[in-house]
């Protein structure tokens, strides 16, 4: 029996700045920094970043993104979901997971999980998402009942120091998936995962710290080194030659903190073991619709645990509009890098109601965006830790949002929907 993802859904905060903006304010404040911010525009490709109201958490985001992909069914029920599992570097709370959260705030608009439901978080930097899709299908898979079905929500807010270089690849988002056996989108092979760990330094945050620590270029190497090495294991586990496998996938989808970082990922991977000449290895790509992904993110930031699979479902959508159901059957890579480091490499293959799937994402960009001044967005990076104010009015702008209605003396966070 088959199992993997049948629905993908995105949540993206509608607030929004252009990136030369932020280089030209802090440019006009310290001139010094200039060469510095735009070398890092220039190599990172980010335009645009989104970033989260007052009134939004990583928690809010999950709801968001989980309503969406339930509300996609043909019809809303939650009959049989077995799992809620949450990956994410952007808790809320030390102990409580944010997919308890967002139970309650489903159970608020009417969509009731029931009880007999696990609820969990799962950290590594950027790569907790996929080790929650993996947990959930395994346990799906061990089950082996039909009926059993798990949402996975990856949901994050990137926020770096002012003034560095890493400023221009903040970002915020959610996305949810539905799993299932004999799914709709991708059937997942669970069974062959290639795998590369190590102890790094590239990229934490400390307890107690609100922003994250990041070496760049040492960050990039490791990213680049952990793919190398976990796609090397992947093969190892299908005891076939890597050259042979790439020559037999139709798409790569990568984490992707800022587009350059799985371009150049790839271009090692083409080169180095797919026997394909460097100047080829665009071409390469642009044929099976990797930059349809990549592209998409340089327009939102850098969304943590839910880039992967953002860019999973513009590189689908993509390749659906120009190829329809011939892109049933598909073979599929996908890469997820946690700093830290870990990496994860699996193979997928497109559902044969995938066609039928996608063309209900009308929403894939979670709608409009309004661009906010300067001032705005230096409001939200000023302020520190996720507890901001005490009390946040519900927005207007939308009356299905979830919304962060209080924090209680004792912390606890209390969440309603506008």
């Amino acid at each position: 029996m088959s199992l993997g993802i049948s629905d993908i859904a995105v949540y993206l905060p509608a607030s929004a700045i252009e990136v030369s903006e932020i280089i030209e304010k802090r440019i006009a404040r310290d001139p010094q920094l200039e060469e510095r911010l735009r070398k890092a525009a220039k190599f990172t490709g980010q335009q645009v970043i989104r970033f989260p109201q007052p009134w939004e958490d990583s928690a809010t985001m999950a709801a968001q993104a989980s309503l969406r992909v339930l509300g996609r069914q043909n019809a809303i029920e939650t009959n049989g979901f077995r799992y809620l599992t949450v990956g994410t570097e952007t808790t809320v709370d030390h102990s409580k997971p944010l997919s308890a959260y967002v139970q309650g705030m489903l159970k608020g608009v009417g969509l009731d999980t029931g009880t007999s439901i696990s609820t969990s978080q799962i950290q590594h930097a950027c790569a907790g998402g996929m080790l929650s899709l993996l947990q959930v299908s395994s346990l799906l898979m061990a089950a082996d009942n039909p009926s059993d079905r798990g949402i996975v929500i990856c949901s994050d807010i990137a926020r770096y120091a002012q003034e560095t270089s890493a400023e221009i690849t903040q970002g915020a988002g959610a996305a949810a998936l539905l799993v299932e056996h004999s799914p709709k989108l991708l059937e997942l092979d669970i069974a062959n995962i290639g795998q590369f760990s190590h102890d790094v330094d590239d990229f934490f945050r400390p307890l107690g710290q609100d922003v994250a620590q990041v070496r760049g270029a040492y960050s990039v190497q490791c990213y680049r080194t952990a793919f190398i090495k976990a796609f090397k294991d992947y093969c190892q586990r299908l005891d076939k030659d890597p050259q042979e496998i790439i020559a037999g996938t139709d798409f790569f989808a990568l984490h992707t903190p800022f587009r350059s970082m799985p371009l150049l990922a790839m271009e090692d991977l083409l080169s180095k073991l797919g026997g394909i000449e460097k100047s080829k290895c665009h071409s390469h790509l642009d044929e099976r619709f990797f930059f349809d992904g990549i592209d998409a993110v340089a327009k939102v930031g850098n969304l943590y645990n839910a880039s992967l699979f953002f860019v999973l479902a513009h590189m689908l959508k993509a390749a659906y509009a120009k190829c329809g159901e011939a892109i049933v059957g598909k073979k599929l890579v996908l890469g997820a890098y946690g700093s830290g480091a870990t990496m994860l490499v699996l193979g997928a293959r497109i559902s044969a109601a995938a066609p039928a799937v996608i063309k209900n994402w009308h929403m894939l960009d979670a709608g409009s965006y309004s661009m906010q001044s300067f001032d705005e967005y230096q409001d939200w990076i000023s302020k520190k830790g996720v507890y901001r104010d005490s009390h946040h009015a519900a927005p207007d702008v939308d009356s299905r949002l979830f919304f962060l209605k209080s924090v209680r003396k004792d912390g606890y966070r209390i969440y309603d929907c506008a």
